[in-house]
């Protein structure tokens, strides 16, 4: 019995509301220079691929263009992805191994950020089948034969499920980013599903932050629109735009730091 208590790991809950403000504050000088200039070089690479604030309202003016091109698009994607897993990188380093922004910025792009993207691109595809396959259970017409509909069901359950635990273990890219053993879904998935009424609770309150950011976001380029040039306008909603994920992003990197500290606190590699 002694043993199950010292192996049971417990979330502590408001910890992890304040734990990523705090710690963003205390890096707060390194932290504004990074968000500020990968806030702006996404702003401006979104505006190049004709993708403003401007475009998606179907506004046009000098300085304005849209482009409508899958290839275009795929390519941004990619771009904006691997620059979310440069900034997640330098982060990391600014924010727990001691560096400074001026460090970070002068350090080689490596495979590291190349895996972190990678990492990305895995969570991002979780969220899609779980909204596909939601989506699809919900919106297709049911066929008549009965086990054709509970093969249907089951298949795409179990493609939920399966994303489901992806995103449960997503405290392995905290892992991986401490340099330590991350292929460790044994460790991690059962004190993510102990915990599971926290976590849901986390992301309810950093989702509403999510979108009570955008919105704000959203009303900087309507108030900044009457007064300034359409273009200027538009850089500055996509600037406070791309501001938003940033943050949001540092936010919850730092709460799967906090995680894998709970779980892994007593492990020596």
């Amino acid at each position: 019995m002694q043993k199950k208590n010292e192996n049971n790991v417990v979330f502590p809950f408001w910890q992890g509301i304040t734990f990523p403000f705090e710690t963003i504050y205390k890096k707060i000088r390194d932290f504004s220079s990074l968000i500020g200039l990968f806030s702006l070089a996404a702003a401006i690479l979104v505006m190049i691929f004709g993708q403003s604030f401007a475009c998606a309202l179907k506004l046009s003016g000098w300085g304005i263009y849209c482009m409508d091109n899958p290839v275009g698009l795929l390519l941004l994607f990619v771009l904006l992805l691997f620059m979310m897993g440069l900034f997640i990188n330098c982060w990391w380093l600014i924010a727990f191994k001691g560096m400074t922004f001026a460090e970070v910025i002068k350090r080689d792009v490596n495979g590291r950020d190349v895996k972190i993207t990678g990492f990305l691109l895995v969570y991002l595809t979780a969220f899609l089948v779980i909204g596909g396959g939601i989506y699809l259970l919900y919106a297709r017409v049911a066929t008549p034969d009965v086990m054709v509909e509970l093969a249907i069901f089951v298949v795409v359950s179990l493609f939920i499920l399966a994303a489901l635990a992806v995103l449960l273990n997503s405290v392995v890219l905290a892992r991986f980013l401490d340099g330590e053993r991350w292929q460790w879904i044994g460790k991690t998935l059962l004190p993510m599903v102990d915990n599971i009424y926290k976590i849901v609770a986390w992301f309810l309150f950093y989702l509403l932050l999510f979108s009570h950011l955008m919105k704000q976001a959203s009303n900087i380029f309507r108030v900044l629109q009457k007064a300034f040039p359409l273009w200027l306008s538009s850089l500055a909603g996509e600037f406070a735009l791309q501001f938003v994920f940033y943050f949001v992003a540092a936010l919850v990197v730092s709460l799967l730091k906090l995680q894998a500290d709970c779980i892994f606190k007593n492990e020596k590699d």
